[in-house]
């Protein structure tokens, strides 16, 4: 079976992705904010790739005024 890890798997695109790939027999694990994780820490991320197969980056920051307000953290958390 084919698992994949999806970021911001709790996000708009998260919530319909996630279904779609179970719905295709794909294994998830989500990574969110909401859950404690978070993208810009690396060993974290490293960590729970680990046994994966694929990678679905959806988390970001995606609100251009805070992103505006501190676009260094919005480049680190939208480009991995």
């Amino acid at each position: 079976m084919v698992s994949a890890l999806v970021t911001g798997h709790t996000g708009f695109l998260g919530k319909n992705l996630v279904p779609a790939l179970v719905k295709q027999g794909t294994e998830t694990v989500g990574y969110s904010r909401s859950e404690g994780h978070d993208i810009r820490d690396a060993h974290q991320l490293l960590k729970a790739t680990e046994h994966v197969d694929l990678v679905y980056h959806l988390a970001a920051y995606a609100k251009p005024a805070e992103s505006l307000r501190d676009p260094s953290r919005a480049v680190e958390e939208n480009v991995l």
